[in-house]
């Protein structure tokens, strides 16, 4: 039997220190893909989305009209697309002219017309949230592992949002 995301408890893993992170006692060395990025990942996931949010407050202090008209462009968009798929599947046989096929035309082409017309502030966004990725990335292949992060892994970190991330991706732990 299968458990559902509501069913299942999930934690927040702890936010480790800037001297752990990143400064004195962290060490690192050449990178290294594999284990030792899914279990940093795993490990430093509260400090990494603690890094996405400050890479998106720095580029909303640089351009805050772009990056909250992308934002609010992507959500309609979004919702958009995904309203108009809902009621697609609701009723599996629509008639080829009926009101309803010109509604999801019309939702989709304005959605791609807005995307389209605001792509110079999307890919401001787009822009922070590949920094955030890389930075996170960089850090997590060059972090050598220190005790605490060994038993963290043995413990396992299914049940946390980085956990729920790396399963939708097909990711796992090779340790």
């Amino acid at each position: 039997m299968k458990k559902s995301i509501m069913s299942c408890e999930y934690r927040i893993s702890p936010l480790r220190s800037i001297d752990d992170f990143f400064l004195s006692s962290a060490r690192f060395e050449k990178p290294r893909f594999g284990s030792r990025i899914v279990s940093n990942l795993h490990y430093y996931q509260t400090n990494y989305f603690l890094v996405i949010l400050v890479v998106f407050i720095i580029f909303g202090i640089i351009s805050p009209q772009k990056m909250l008209l992308s934002l609010a462009v992507i959500a309609m968009s979004v919702l958009a697309m995904v309203y108009a798929s809902g009621c697609m599947s609701e009723r599996p046989r629509i008639p080829p002219n009926t009101y309803q096929t010109y509604l999801y035309f019309a939702v989709i082409i304005t959605s791609s017309y807005l995307v389209l017309h605001n792509f110079a502030s999307i890919s401001i966004l787009l822009t922070s949230l590949l920094i955030s990725i890389s930075l996170i990335l960089i850090h997590a292949s060059m972090r050598l592992r220190n005790i605490k992060n060994k038993i963290s892994d043995k413990m396992g970190t299914k049940n946390t949002p980085m956990g729920l991330i790396l399963n939708a991706i097909n990711i796992q732990n090779e340790d």
